[in-house]
């Protein structure tokens, strides 16, 4: 790589960078960061393009290590699979299959309701596409579940010598860690937009990157230059340019329904500073740089033009709100949003929590056509929920506030989380016994808590041994801890049949727990009751069975017709 660090002088118009979008298999929806990198770049003359690793299945597709900690590169990348078959598995499936397996969302077909197809080859569609377009620059955006990925796609063309620029949150977490990998030479800390901008200036003069603030350099003799972080970047400056990705790839499934969707960003960092999540490290990091708040909030005086620009570049049938938690501010922005909104009514979602909401509110985003909301419930126990995850709520309020949204009449999804440190079975059935209190959601999710770096749980799981201090996390289906209250394979069988407890009635509950072990008898169970929860759950799409539940009150958990809402209120 550094024998191109500086290429030379050359304009802006002949310089060339490639933007890299490492990404989990299928994994939908362009990425606002590549949008807003773009529409920076263009404007300041460069050259752009993309590679896109989202369409990929097979081989590179997504890096997932099983029963191996992180080492040697090739232990967890699947590169030598023929070699070493123990150490790494493919993924066979695609994120959003993998989601409708585990019972999350209705079926769908990628080609025949989507439009799109799988590629393969994505080792070799990456070196053609950088030996085609014969970049100066490229820009790599990385999560720690792709970081693995990035370092394989690199190390293909570690002889091309081409700079490299890797940023995103897992160089902001873990950056030492980061560096010690091949290839990983060049990272920006932070927000990226402004060092994209400084990056590139600097080589397309020939001059050294060395004191560009955010950037971190390992020499030659292994040295690395840390320079501190740069102001905070207004991100309302700019609209996002998707117009490198594919058409394909805007369309998503959605409650029953196809969109073609896009995201918008209304607000930065997240007011809250749960446990499980990396959002609150960003807010650590910017006050301990001195650089000020990094919650800031789009003013929505100016939100309109955004959103007009966005579709006239875009024609979206669909809004998906990328902020943290999209409620989480003062009324009377709300009612600014819903004001200005009244001229799109294109109907959208957002993720906020259920403390947030009133039956105002809701009948405020009703009426500008708020299709779909989510809320994360995470944990049953409240001790727990409280000391450990850092979310400071009463069940009785959850509750409450979850038989509001269902009488307000928009479709909402209820988004769980098992496996955290020390957390135990009985814990778990505490999460499941509290959902089965939540009336009318449209769809039940319930993912495996994953370490990843920045997080406060991330520490604890360390500290305690259950993860490696070292550790990369690049499975997302399976737990990364090891835990003496909880098996992997024990959260395994938990993860799949989560749904399946909190939708049937108790008297079925064995069969359930049978349901959890992976053998013959468990699987066919499984499928079984799986068949049946889609029969019952996803029948019709979510507005249809908003209306069911509207029709019979007193039911809990899935009403997705009126035999079962009967069925589960007289248990």
């Amino acid at each position: 790589m550094w024998g191109k660090i500086m290429p030379g002088i050359k304009s802006k118009h002949d310089f060339k960078i490639l933007l890299v979008y490492p990404n989990l298999s299928m994994l939908l929806a362009p990425p606002l960061a590549y949008g807003i990198f773009t529409a920076l770049l263009r404007r300041g003359g460069y050259q752009v393009d993309i590679f896109d690793v989202t369409p990929y299945v097979g081989e590179g597709a997504s890096a997932m290590a099983e029963n191996t900690s992180v080492g040697d590169e090739m232990n967890t990348l699947r590169a030598k699979l023929a070699e070493d078959k123990d150490g790494v598995t493919f993924q066979v499936k695609s994120t959003e299959e993998n989601n409708v397996d585990l019972l999350h969302a209705r079926p769908f077909s990628y080609e025949g309701d989507l439009g799109i197809r799988s590629k393969t080859g994505l080792y070799e569609d990456f070196t053609r596409k950088v030996d085609e377009f014969n970049p100066d620059l490229i820009l790599t955006s990385i999560v720690e579940d792709t970081f693995f990925q990035t370092v394989k796609l690199m190390s293909l063309i570690r002889d091309r010598e081409i700079p490299v620029l890797h940023g995103g949150v897992f160089m902001t977490a873990a950056p030492e860690l980061a560096m010690t990998y091949p290839g990983i030479d060049m990272i920006g800390i932070g927000e990226g937009e402004q060092i994209v901008l400084d990056v590139a200036e600097r080589l397309s003069c020939g001059v050294s990157c060395d004191d560009v603030a955010g950037v971190w350099i390992k020499k030659k003799d292994g040295t690395i230059i840390k320079n501190p972080r740069g102001p905070l970047f207004d991100f309302t400056s700019v609209i996002p340019d998707f117009s490198l990705f594919e058409d394909a790839r805007f369309y998503r499934p959605m409650g029953g329904k196809f969109f073609k969707s896009v995201q918008v960003e209304s607000y930065r960092g997240c007011p809250y500073t749960c446990a499980y999540c990396n959002s609150p490290m960003q807010t650590t990091l910017a006050k301990e740089a001195g650089l000020g708040n990094y919650l800031r909030r789009a003013p929505f005086e100016s939100f309109r033009d955004y959103l007009a620009s966005i579709i006239d570049q875009v024609h979206p049938t669909f809004f998906a709100f990328a902020d943290d938690s999209f409620l989480a501010r003062p009324k009377k922005e709300i009612e600014l949003f819903c004001e200005i909104y009244k001229e799109f009514k294109i109907p959208f979602w957002f993720n906020t929590r259920p403390e947030n909401i009133t039956p105002e509110i809701l009948k405020m985003l009703k009426e500008v056509n708020c299709y779909r909301m989510s809320f994360g419930v995470e944990c049953g126990n409240e001790e727990f929920r409280s000391k450990a995850l850092l979310r400071h709520v009463k069940n009785k309020t959850l509750i409450e506030k979850f038989g509001i949204i269902a009488e307000g009449g928009i479709p909402f999804s209820v988004n769980n989380v098992i496996g955290f440190p020390d957390e135990t079975r009985e814990l778990i059935f505490e999460t499941i016994e509290l959902n089965r209190q939540i009336l009318a959601y449209d769809a039940l999710t319930v993912s495996c808590f994953v370490p990843y770096h920045g997080t406060v749980l991330r520490k604890v799981a360390e500290d305690r041994g259950y993860i490696g201090k070292d550790s990369i996390v690049c499975d997302l289906h399976h737990s990364s801890l090891r835990m003496s209250s909880l098996s992997v394979q024990e959260l395994d069988g938990l993860l799949k049949t989560f749904p399946l407890y909190v939708h049937f009635d108790k008297s079925l509950w064995p069969e359930i727990k049978r349901a959890e072990l992976e053998d013959e008898e468990g699987s066919a169970i499984f499928k079984h009751l799986s068949e049946r929860y889609r029969k019952e759950a996803f029948a019709v799409d979510q507005d249809e069975k908003m209306k069911n539940f509207q029709k019979v009150s007193g039911s809990i958990g899935c009403a997705s017709n009126e035999l079962d809402s009967i069925r589960v209120s007289i248990q």
